[in-house]
């Protein structure tokens, strides 16, 4: 364990057992051990035989609480300690330098949440919900008639959950459930370092006619506790047919509070912050193609993220653009929206 400040040790052990007497050669000695012979005995506190509060009908403004407990021979050790102790801090904010186990046993705590896969999934949320709601408001108000549903991506059940925290076996457990609940089978999920997860199974897949085909999947889940992004690539090979279908998920924070996303189908642009909320915006439901592993972003680099939203805009179903305030809807032979 790591040494703290004798007076910060003295201060503890004062304020949790105030009313005990201290027998311990340990504590009677502590202070001449460090500082020498000459130093002060550690004071001994008899047990109170007077309570600190006694119950009264009224209260007497004018009555005098005496504290039954004597402080004088605390004050002169501290004192002493004052003068002779470099560690000893006397009113302000105490700053610990070195700090004992626990601190650093909470320290990794947070920053292991802070570069989980699943907190930084949570982070991915916050933005895309905030950004549905704004887009549902500006669709209510242009008086269009078009269900957004941004990036409820189905398969995102695969990943969302994992954990670091997690042992293999409740990653299994937690693998197997989303696995029953879509009817899939031999699940696999293989740890290849924090935040680096590959995920393989059996599927079902249907197609817009709703028949189900048979397929194997493999989801390589990634996430930087550094940069906060996220990826969730998903490749499907359909049994009957040998097609691969390829599910995208990813978030990329660009600093500054802006953020990019994208799913298969959508991508977004959103400034936003979780005090103030969701700021200018750009997002775009594409219908005639799809977003595949070439169009990934974990590891790219976007310049202007405004146009990255629209690189597909021929193939767009609904473009919503927010900026300083004004929102305009754009959709395929029609012609634009403007909502305040």
């Amino acid at each position: 364990m790591k040494k703290i400040g004798l007076i910060a040790l003295v201060t503890v052990i004062v304020i949790v057992i105030p009313s005990f007497a201290f027998v311990s050669a340990d504590y009677t000695n502590i202070t001449k051990e460090i500082f020498g012979k000459d130093a002060p005995d550690f004071p001994e506190t008899a047990e109170q035989d007077v309570p600190y509060y006694i119950a009264k009908e009224e209260y007497d403004e004018d009555e005098e609480y005496k504290d039954p407990v004597d402080l004088t021979v605390w004050t002169k050790y501290f004192d002493y300690l004052k003068k002779n102790d470099p560690n000893y801090v006397s009113g302000g904010t105490v700053v610990d330098d070195r700090p004992g186990d626990i601190v650093f046993i909470k320290a990794a705590k947070e920053a292991a949440k802070a570069v989980n896969y699943k907190t930084i999934y949570e982070n991915s949320t916050k933005v895309y919900e905030a950004a549905e709601i704004a887009i549902d408001k500006a669709i209510d108000k242009s008086g269009i008639f078009y269900i957004a549903t941004p990036f409820l991506v189905w398969d995102t059940m695969y990943v969302s959950w994992i954990d670091n925290a997690y042992t293999e076996e409740e990653l299994y457990t937690a693998l197997k459930t989303v696995l029953n609940m879509n009817d899939a089978t031999n699940g696999k999920i293989t740890k290849n370092a924090d935040n680096d997860y590959l995920i393989t199974f059996d599927g079902v897949w249907s197609d817009e006619n709703w028949k189900r085909h048979h397929t194997k999947t493999e989801i390589i889940a990634k996430a930087d506790g550094e940069t906060g992004r996220l990826c969730m690539h998903e490749s499907e090979v359909i049994q009957d047919t040998n097609e691969t279908i390829y599910t995208l998920y990813e978030f990329v924070p660009l600093g500054n509070d802006e953020y990019i996303m994208q799913s298969g189908t959508e991508r977004l642009y959103a400034l936003y912050n979780e005090e103030t909320g969701l700021g200018d915006y750009a997002y775009i439901q594409i219908t005639d193609d799809r977003f595949g592993i070439e169009d990934a972003i974990y590891d790219a680099t976007i310049e202007n993220p405004a146009e990255w939203v629209r690189e597909k805009a021929d193939s767009a179903a609904i473009i919503i653009t927010c900026k300083n305030g004004k929102t305009t809807i754009e959709r395929p032979g029609k012609a634009a929206v403007e909502v305040e």
